[in-house]
């Protein structure tokens, strides 16, 4: 597996590279200096390996009249994807932690997702999570993080 190229916003060098080519399912990478743990279903390391596309898997932090945590899968090449702190893991594969807010807070005035914009956090890593965990069922992504 070739593991040597960069991505824009990402580190040069991807966090994980293994002999065989194969992400392991359970393993660590720095984000933001931080250790995360990674956790990945036999589903998810067989989609990931045979996955045709790119995979970006960001972890949101959103801060408004309450806080949520949200695991977004998306296309690395997208802008929005580039915002926060970010780690490669292997050659198609990324992960991502944003902290984000809202200019207000006026949940009944929104209609659909209110628009958000990256939280100005002096330290980020601060907040970036112990763990992610990561499935593939039926087709669909699936994913959760902690602290």
């Amino acid at each position: 597996m070739n593991m040597s190229a960069t991505f824009p916003g990402s580190d040069s060098t991807p966090a994980l590279a293994t002999d065989s080519g194969r992400l392991p399912e359970r393993f660590e990478v720095r984000l933001g200096g931080r250790p995360l743990q990674i956790r990945l279903s036999p589903r998810a390391v067989t989609a990931l390996q045979e996955g045709a596309e790119p995979l970006l898997v960001q972890m949101e932090l959103y801060f408004s009249c309450l806080v949520r945590k949200a695991v977004y899968f998306l296309d690395p090449e997208d802008p929005a994807a580039a915002e926060g702190l970010r780690q490669r893991v292997s050659e198609r594969f990324w992960i991502s932690f944003r902290p984000v807010t809202t200019a207000q807070c006026a949940v009944a005035e929104v209609t659909g997702a209110p628009p958000v914009e990256t939280m100005p956090v002096k330290h980020p890593a601060a907040f970036v999570p112990r763990w992610l965990q990561l499935d593939y069922r039926r087709g669909q992504w699936q994913g959760e993080y902690g602290y």
